[in-house]
């Protein structure tokens, strides 16, 4: 990549349009020339360097930096390569050519850096695509070419595979010269030119439409020799094409005469109907090269060189454009060198996004006034003050500052909020909000409350409860009582209601944070049981929290009736479901009852290991604090190999707590249930 070096850089106003004047660096390029611009405003350009023979593909930015690649080397100097066509499906290039060298055609896609990807359309000697031009025909790619006076379509299918089909074909004719490709309500059209006559020195021009699957070809008569490089426009609701007539010492060889331009045709007509109407534009030393384009309202551009060499007239060469319909006295001068050989060549057209009108050309000077010869593409282009690919004629119309690439300063230049993004240049995209209300330095750490919480809060430092532990149910009526927490320990779960008073509210509230944060979120450990209703609601919150929501170990029984009821809940909680592990008889009578449920709870089911009811409700006062600590000792029922007993020496404790170890110390067999 390299940046650009102007040969010449001038200003013109023109058609109510600054433009500048910009040449590439290298010289010796620009047989084949053809450019598209591109969404971004890029220049992308195909053509072949004169000496070495090298197809190249290059893109030109606004601010001038220039990327260039060479796709091979195709020309060969006794066959040389004229015509290239550039085709742009969004940004990505597609180039069609002929290769000299073994005689073979292309077509060419770049895939990414310096990747481009060959297909063979023809991959045989022959004399296909000397001329050729690319486009689109039903949402499928499609090239139009010249093979050996024949024209010839071939439609991409998937893998590359192009299968050819003669579409142009007249007997003692040579056709689709200067190939050229329109559209125009609806209807395809392809112009060319073709020769004719005893001694193949009668130039025409063609026309070839597409008729429902078929193509049909018509000759366009005109009084003198003409089709030279036509242009297909659409104007009036009628295909009208723009080309050049053939003097008589015009060779296809070099592309110029040796004097001058014969002028400029313009045909127009109904295709197959009465005979094409043609009105001469100018006569005058014009029509060897040309393009033209239609503006949005309405307006007939034409943009064609000036070639005077004769004995007889001074010397003139230039560049000049037409507004309007043409007329010779509208012709405005572009360039001109009365004294100094300038020959034009390839002269292209093109609307950039904004419907401005960039030129492109090659400008072939001889060696003049101490100067040595060259041969570069240049360009007339809309002036870009600030090179943000939104020109100042657009600047002025969008409200943005011409002389500052970013108007709004949002970090993104007018030219990519324009041409990409959509967006407004003039106000700065608005970033996503941040989090309102948290302090500089707070910091919500997300991780899980319950590893910086002690596990066993609450009990005595050596008293251990096992999994199925029972918990009395007022053991802690307002919390979910988890392994023994203390009923008043609430607060230990989280900071006191004034530890973090400037918390966000609008933040999960986590491990303690004030009730009132955020009631909308979900609650976790020791918050107020106001705090959020509807959210699930985890260790330690009221049970008027969310009464819809499963309840767990040791809520009180008004928490949630209507869901299953665990381990020491109070047994009027649940009646109609199983109850588990010394909940009071009454609770579900018909359910199985285990472990020293008294008789008359249940008498039509098994009872566990015969203990009494008294046995396993009164045995507080043996192992209470004080007390003798005496053996108590369940009979084994045949099922299990031990019994249970407890033996002096049991931790202190509550009599309730050592009462509910007991119960569970022991391996046992459930009920069924």
């Amino acid at each position: 990549m390299y940046r650009i070096t102007p040969l010449i850089l001038l200003t013109l106003l023109s058609a109510g349009q600054a433009r500048e004047r910009v040449c590439l660096e290298r010289n010796n390029i620009g047989q084949g020339f053809d450019f598209e611009v591109d969404p971004r405003g890029r220049l992308q350009i195909s053509h072949l360097d004169r000496l070495v023979g090298n197809l190249i593909w290059a893109r030109l930015s606004p601010d001038d930096t220039i990327l260039e690649e060479t796709i091979g080397r195709v020309n060969l100097g006794a066959d040389p390569v004229y015509h290239t066509d550039l085709y742009l499906e969004g940004e990505q290039p597609w180039i069609c050519y002929r290769d000299s060298l073994n005689g073979t055609f292309h077509v060419a896609h770049r895939e990414g850096p310096e990747a481009w990807i060959v297909e063979d359309v023809v991959d045989q000697q022959s004399e296909a695509g000397r001329s050729c031009v690319l486009f689109k025909l039903n949402d499928q790619l499609n090239v139009a070419f010249s093979d050996g006076g024949v024209v010839k379509l071939a439609a991409r299918h998937n893998g590359g595979a192009w299968p050819i089909t003669p579409i142009a074909e007249i007997p003692g004719a040579e056709l689709g010269r200067d190939l050229s490709f329109g559209e125009v309500n609806g209807a395809i059209y392809l112009a060319h030119r073709g020769i004719s006559g005893e001694f193949m020195n009668q130039h025409r021009l063609y026309m070839t439409k597409r008729v429902g699957q078929a193509w049909q070809t018509q000759k366009i008569d005109s009084t003198q020799q003409a089709g030279l490089h036509p242009v297909i426009l659409a104007y009036n609701g009628q295909p009208w094409v723009l080309h050049g007539i053939v003097t008589s010492n015009y060779s296809d060889v070099n592309e110029i005469g040796s004097d001058a331009d014969g002028g400029t045709l313009i045909s127009w007509g109904d295709f197959g109907g009465a005979p094409w109407s043609n009105y001469l534009i100018d006569s005058y030393a014009s029509g060897g090269s040309h393009d033209a384009v239609i503006t949005l309202d309405g307006l007939f551009l034409l943009f064609s060189r000036v070639y005077q060499a004769s004995a007889l007239f001074p010397p003139d060469y230039g560049l000049q454009l037409y507004e309007g319909l043409p007329d010779s006295e509208e012709a405005t001068r572009l360039e001109e060198s009365p004294q100094c050989r300038h020959v034009y060549r390839r002269l292209q057209a093109r609307h950039n996004a904004f419907r401005l009108l960039v030129l492109g050309f090659v400008d072939v000077a001889s060696p003049c006034q101490n100067e040595a010869g060259s041969q570069r593409i240049c360009f007339w282009r809309p002036e870009d003050a600030d090179a943000d690919a939104v020109p100042d004629e657009a600047e002025a119309r969008e409200g943005t500052d011409p002389q500052d690439p970013d108007t709004d300063g949002d970090g993104r230049d007018d030219g990519t909020e324009l041409l990409i993004d959509g967006t407004d240049p003039n106000r700065p995209d608005q970033p996503p909000e941040a989090d309102a209300g948290l302090p500089p330095d707070a910091a919500i750490v997300d991780a899980a409350v319950d590893a910086a919480i002690e596990p066993d809060a609450g009990l005595p430092p050596d008293a251990a409860i096992p999994p199925d532990a029972a918990i009395p149910p007022d053991a802690a009526p307002d919390l979910s009582v988890d392994e023994g927490l203390d009923p008043d320990m609430s607060h230990d779960l989280g900071p006191e209601p004034d530890a973090a008073p400037d918390m966000s509210p609008d933040l999960a509230v986590d491990g303690g944070v004030l009730p009132d944060a955020h009631p909308d979120l979900a609650v976790d450990d020791g918050v107020s049981p106001d705090a959020h209703p509807d959210v699930a609601v985890d260790d330690g919150v009221s049970p008027d929290a969310r009464p819809d929501l499963a309840v767990d170990e040791g809520v009180s029984p008004d928490a949630r009736p209507d869901l299953a009821v665990d381990d020491g809940v109070s047994p009027d909680a649940r009646p109609d479901l199983a109850v588990d592990e010394g909940v009071s008889p009454d609770a579900r009578p018909d359910l199985a009852v285990d472990e020293g449920v008294s008789p008359d709870a249940r008498p039509d089911l098994a009872v566990d290991g015969g203990v009494s009811r008294d046995a396993r409700l009164n045995h507080d006062a043996a192992t209470s604090p004080g007390g003798d600590g005496g053996d108590f000792e369940a009979p084994n029922d045949g099922d299990n190999d031990s019994g249970c007993q407890i033996r002096p020496g049991a931790a202190p404790s509550a009599a309730w707590l050592l009462a509910l170890l007991a119960l569970v110390a022991c391996p046992r067999r459930r009920a069924r249930r």
